[in-house]
Order: structure tokens, then sequence, then C-alpha cells
């Protein structure tokens, strides 16, 4: 196959800036690439996004996004079209089989506590606002990716279409429907049972997953008593797809010039609410440091940026992982999850603000932007990459021989 290159110029359409600054190729027009797209946007860093699908389809469930996201979102511009896009997140109730609630989690102190309240938005509004930032020539839709290849000077994605695209760094951002149903597997489950391996997962089977789940009740927040049988028959059934998830972070996020984030490196259950909201800081810690790095930096230089991203994301996303856990078994039908919702139920309130404080407390903000303010009373926890510092060579050689 004959391939031809483009070479490592800035785009038409690109924020100017140093010709010296790194070239940025994101793989995947999924949330996390969007918004480091969004927030590159505003530097100097010259980046392309790459997606596989053909053409972006207006699907997606319903996203709770918490006060975490308000700072960046204020800092790119878009904070105030975001609340009134969104439904203000007063309350969760949850429900049972049969419609009859659980216990609920309060929210209305959140802007208090963390300076702004959290919203709702379904994935399509979310992701056109995001989208809408930035420049039409900056993403590739139908890039299928065959290969990468990366050395000292430069990585280089093929595509399908028998383009090559030359950078300095790439970011793999490739990890829906406007309703969901999930169905638990044993814990013992894995890729490699027989089972999995001889289960449908086709459109056939999806749709024969739908009338299997059509019976269980939908609280609309009307008069009229609906099922997931009602959302099913107003679902075109090409959009309907049976998948299966998995939970999982990995230990690797980085190699030589690549580097993941979002869904590409860690994996929660949807059911958690934190898939989102952690594939968004991703990016946002990513950028602070690629925008550290030096013109022309070096390979070494660029892994040094890349380890301190992973060490600065890995303890808040194990603690989401955490969360997403204990959120999977709360609702789960065993005897462990009928106590944790009964101590849900009856949680005391200073223990719900302790909790609220864990999920929330983390509020990064874009480095090379001007800051927003936060006005909670719970002060942001220190963000390492607001002072992002890569070290040059010269100056590890030094402290390595002071450290002697």
């Amino acid at each position: 196959m004959t391939y031809s290159t483009i070479t490592n110029e800035i785009p038409s359409g690109a924020t100017s800036g140093d010709p010296g600054r790194p070239k940025v190729l994101i793989v995947g027009a999924g949330l996390a690439g969007l918004t480091l797209g969004m927030i590159l946007q505003q530097s100097d860093i010259p980046y392309e996004i790459f997606e596989s699908a053909p053409a972006i389809k207006p699907v997606g469930a319903a996203m709770v996004f918490g006060p975490t996201l308000a700072p960046m979102f204020k800092q790119c511009g878009i904070y105030d079209e975001f609340v009134a896009l969104g439904k203000k997140n007063e309350s969760i109730n949850v429900l049972n089989s049969k419609g009859g609630k659980e216990y609920s989690v309060d929210f209305t102190d959140g802007k208090e506590m963390f300076g702004e309240d959290g919203y709702i938005l379904t994935r399509p509004i979310i992701y056109d606002l995001i989208y809408r930032q930035i420049p039409k020539d900056r993403i590739h839709l139908g890039k299928k990716i065959l290969a990468t290849d990366q050395d000292s000077h430069c990585v280089t994605i093929k595509c399908s279409d028998g383009l090559d695209y030359k950078g300095d760094i790439l970011v793999g951002a490739q990890g829906t429907i406007a309703w969901g149903v999930i169905e638990y597997l044993p814990a013992e489950a894995t890729r490699e049972d027989q089972d999995y391996r001889r289960a449908d997962w086709g459109p056939e089977a999806a749709l024969a997953f739908c009338e299997k789940v059509r019976d269980l009740p939908v609280k609309s927040g009307g008069n009229k008593i609906m099922t997931i049988g009602d959302l099913i028959d107003v679902t075109p059934k090409e959009q309907i797809n049976k998948v299966r998830l998995e939970e999982k972070i990995f230990e690797t996020w980085h190699y030589g010039r690549t580097v993941l984030i979002g869904d590409a490196c860690h994996k929660f259950t949807p059911a958690g609410g934190v898939g989102a909201t952690n594939a968004m800081h991703d990016a946002v810690v990513l950028a602070n440091w690629i925008h550290a790095l030096p013109n022309n930096a070096s390979a070494k230089e660029i892994n040094h940026a890349f380890q301190a991203y992973q060490s600065e994301r890995m303890p808040w996303v194990q603690e989401a992982f955490k969360q997403s856990r204990a959120f999977q078994v709360t609702n789960s039908k065993g005897y462990l999850g009928k106590m944790i919702r009964f101590g849900a139920k009856h949680m005391p309130t200073w223990m719900q603000r302790r909790a609220a404080i864990s999920m929330n407390i983390n509020r990064p903000q874009v480095r090379f932007l001007s800051r927003a303010d936060d006005t909670g009373s719970v002060k942001p926890a220190p963000q390492i990459s607001l002072d992002a510092r890569i070290p040059l060579p010269s100056q590890e050689t030094h402290d390595s021989a002071l450290a002697i």
C-alpha cells in the first residue's frame, strides 16, 4: 500500500503559536478527546482529532456532572451555556424493581460547599456543546487507524484511507444510548469463559435482551405508568447495542510518545456515574503537562510529562473506582446490597457531607487560562499540574548529583 504523508505543520484554522510546540494527535472524538481538543484550542499547542466513525450519531445517556467540572467549563467560556442546557441535579432517588424508593441522595448544599451546583445533561447535548468549540478542520471523521509507529523524533499514525499523519504526541482517547439496562455478571466471569465466547453480541442478541427487560417499570415523573418497553419502542433499532462492560484500571498509561486518557486507561461501570467526569479530568491534567513542555521537547521530556500526568491522576482514579464499585454493590440483589441500602437510607448528615466532599473536592483547572473563582466553603484539593514543570536533562542530572 502506498501512503501519502501529512507533515508536522499546524493545520488550517489552528491557533497560531511557536512552531516548536509539540503537535498532538488525538485518536477518538469522544468526550475525553473532544475536551482535550477544546482545551488545546485555547493554547499554542497544535492538534488534530481522528475518529473512526464516518459521522457523529446523536445518541447518549443522561449524564450527571457535579461541580468538579465547573472551573474548567468557566475557563473555556462555556459554563453559562452548560447551565442553560442542563437541569439542576438536586437529588437522586434510587428505586427498586417495583418502583418504590429505596433511598435518596440530596445535593441541595452542593453550591455552598463546592461553589456550584451539579447538572444533568444528555450525552448528545454535552457532546455538541464541546464539539462546537473545536474548528471542524481539526476533526477528521472516518479515519480508521491501522497502525502506529514512533521513534525519538515523531509518532506516525497510518489510516485505512492510505494517509499518514505525523506528530510529536499521540493521545489514545478511544474507548450510547438514551437509556440503559445493566445486567451484572458473576464475579468469576471472564473473557476466557466458554459461555462468554459462545455468547451472541450481534443485533439479534440486543433485541432479544430488550424483550427480556421490557416490562421493567420506569419512573417518568408524569402520570403515565411507563416501562423500559416504552423506551425500546421509540428507539431506532440500529441504535440499540448489547455490550460487555468491564471495570479496570490499567497500570500502564503511556509508552514512548503515546499516552492514554479516559476509558482507554480506566473503565468504570456506568452505574457509578464517574466515567465521563474522570475522562474530562484526565484531559485537563494532561493538557497542563503537555503545555509545560519546552519548545522542541525531546522524547525524554515528553516521557517525564506523561509520568507526571499518570502520577497525578492515578490516586483520584483509584478513589473514583472504589466509589463506582461501592455503588454497584449498593444496587446488587444480595444481602450485602440490602444492608448497604439500609445504611444509605439512614445515613447521618455528617456522613453524607463527608461522602460529598470525597466526590467533589478534586476540581481541576487549566494552568494556562485565567483562573476561575471557586467560592465553595470546601476548598479544592491541591493540584500539582497548576505548577507543572518538566525537568530538563541538565536539571535532572544536577538534582541527582545533589542527592548523592
